[in-house]
């Protein structure tokens, strides 16, 4: 399913005010709170999710791509499954797991004084 060949709800968030997905951004995000950052970095892990579950979120509506599967037409919503099916399969191993490269931003920091 091509962006184009789904419907695509108007976004809850304007992307002017989504705050920066970086280390500077969360940093000062933090800082602006009053708080003095000591430590920011990227963690990079693997995260092993069984495919069920992963895809159970955007099927109860989970987050902006469960509001957009929940928006489709049942057959788009049947390609969009397939789709998340052909496309995870290069992230499935040997013990039926999608293993997933994933990173977080962390912060470190403290209340002045």
């Amino acid at each position: 399913v091509g962006q184009s060949d789904a419907h695509v709800p108007a976004a809850a968030i304007r992307p002017d005010d989504d705050p920066r997905r970086s280390l500077d951004g969360l940093a000062g995000l933090v800082e602006s709170s009053g708080l003095r950052v000591e430590r920011a970095w990227r963690q990079e892990f693997v995260h092993v999710v069984d495919p069920a579950l992963w895809w159970s979120g955007p099927t109860s509506g989970v987050a902006r791509i469960g509001q957009i599967y929940l928006a489709q037409t049942p057959q788009k919503a049947a390609a969009m499954a397939s789709a998340y099916h052909r496309l995870s399969a290069a992230y499935l191993e040997p013990d039926e797991q999608l293993h997933l490269p994933a990173a977080a931003l962390l912060v470190v920091a403290r209340r002045p004084g």
